[in-house]
């Protein structure tokens, strides 16, 4: 890039676009994000005069403007992405400094086990049992939609899903349930390059909606398919699965976010309070 022609933002979100995002299993919540990006700064932006004080307004004019934390973070950390790779090509001299919201934990939603069985059979009955296959495999798994969308044959090997691109950076095994494994070996011969490829997220979410209006829950803003991935997550917590453990098998790539689940083991907590009389 000239010295002589600045950078403009658009031109760095048409970079970052084709760089990053493009190219990705689920690309549309990062278009998404870097629209809001474009829109809140403008296309014509320089990239240079960029300050952290222009970042920081603009973040803060979000959430006035009702968004949350977590989407406004989504959106900074798109914002800071591009910049670092536009500081380390010398396109630009410096980053400038972007504050991060610290995230409320809001109320967890995941499936009781009649809406589980509720979904599956209503896909089922609408003629979508590629969506009632999914749907009963995210929740045996806690996969999240884009590793079982992008899974593909080599890696279903006896019994266990192989993923080596993830959201956390890095590999994982899962080992399958014996629900998920027999669906899974059905769909060998309906699908060439792997399970779901069929599938795209838009297909899951508007079968999802369709059936969750279908149940009476389209005002039920939490009860998305993320909730099966929360649903595989509180339950191995209550039966007792260790904290380490659940992190591996969701593949978080930090402790924190696994932790939101901790006092769903109510089993830890009387085990601690015995030990305590105990000692007395």
């Amino acid at each position: 890039m000239s010295k002589s022609t600045p950078l403009t933002l658009g031109e760095l979100a048409d970079k970052a676009w084709e760089k990053f995002y493009a190219h990705t299993s689920s690309p549309a919540p990062h278009r998404s994000h870097l629209n809001k990006v474009l829109e809140a700064f403008g296309r014509d932006q320089k990239v240079h005069r960029l300050t952290a004080g222009m970042i920081e307004d603009r973040a803060d004019a979000w959430v006035a403007g009702g968004a949350s934390e977590k989407t406004v973070n989504r959106r900074l950390a798109v914002l800071s992405r591009m910049l670092t790779w536009a500081h380390q090509r010398e396109w630009i001299a410096k980053v400038p400094y972007i504050q991060k919201y610290r995230e409320k934990p809001g109320r967890l939603r995941w499936q009781t086990p009649a809406e589980e069985a509720e979904m599956i059979r209503l896909l089922r009955e609408g003629g979508r049992d590629d969506l009632a296959d999914l749907v009963a495999v995210l929740a045996d798994t806690g996969c999240r939609r884009s590793e079982l969308l992008g899974l593909e044959w080599d890696d279903v090997d006896d019994g266990w899903i192989r993923l080596w691109e993830t959201k956390g950076g890095t590999s994982r095994s899962i080992p399958l349930t014996q629900r998920a494994r027999e669906i899974l070996e059905a769909r060998r011969e309906l699908a060439a390059v792997g399970p779901f490829a069929g599938i795209t997220a838009r297909h899951l979410e508007d079968g999802w909606n369709r059936v969750r209006k279908a149940m009476g829950l389209e005002k039920d803003k939490g009860f998305t398919p993320h909730c099966l991935r929360h649903g595989c997550a509180s339950r191995l917590v209550q039966a007792g699965v260790p904290i380490l453990t659940v992190k591996e098998l969701l593949g978080h790539s930090k402790l924190e976010t696994t932790l939101i689940y901790a006092h769903l083991a109510p089993r830890n907590l009387e085990e601690a309070v015995r030990l305590i009389e105990l000692g007395r």
